[in-house]
């Protein structure tokens, strides 16, 4: 149904984009210069976060919300760079967030949310264990990282995330169904 829905939208967009008045020459389409993987992953995380609520919070979040994303480790693609330079970054309706790098897994107690690195994925146990019932909303792009509350992945050449709700619930955190909807799985 939703992809139908997708469907139909970006036909009328297309249609109206396309349409001209007769007489007037056709432009030259001009090519979109690609997103990179690692920014588009960046902005993913930040609109994933505005999409959960913390304890005694509700949706959606206010503007002037500050809200802390952490980073842990590093990766080949540049991701981390990526999410290190949004930092401060807002727009209209939407909490600022600041990024910082965590220096270990004990500094990420003071954050809402941990993006972990594929070069920490591998600790991911010892991530969750030490978070507990923390509310910090747990996020990778590591395939091999069970345990995260949302996973990034690229599936047919399409960002794509997967939701983790009973990660969530024993973080706390409220996960908006208008996220989950979008999700390519919920568990």
């Amino acid at each position: 149904m939703r992809k139908h829905l997708w469907a139909v939208i970006g036909g009328l967009w297309w249609g109206a984009l396309c349409a001209q008045p007769t007489g007037l020459p056709t432009p030259t389409p001009t090519a979109l210069a690609p997103v990179p993987e690692a920014t588009m992953k960046a902005h993913y995380v930040l609109n994933v976060m505005r999409y959960v609520a913390w304890p005694g919070e509700s949706f959606p979040l206010p503007a002037s919300r500050s809200l802390t994303l952490c980073v842990l480790g590093q990766d080949a693609l540049g991701t981390v760079d990526a999410l290190l330079a949004l930092e401060g970054k807002r727009g209209s309706q939407v909490p600022q967030v600041s990024v910082l790098r965590a220096q270990g897994v004990r500094g990420l107690q003071g954050c809402h949310a941990v993006f972990v690195a594929e070069s920490d994925a591998h600790r991911m146990d010892h991530i969750i264990a030490t978070l507990g019932s923390l509310p910090v909303l747990v996020v990778t792009d590591a395939p091999v990282a069970p345990g995260a509350t949302v996973a990034l992945a690229i599936d047919n050449r399409r960002m794509v995330f997967d939701i983790d709700l009973t990660r969530a619930r024993a973080s706390q955190l409220q996960v908006s169904s208008k996220l989950m909807q979008l999700a390519r799985t919920t568990r």
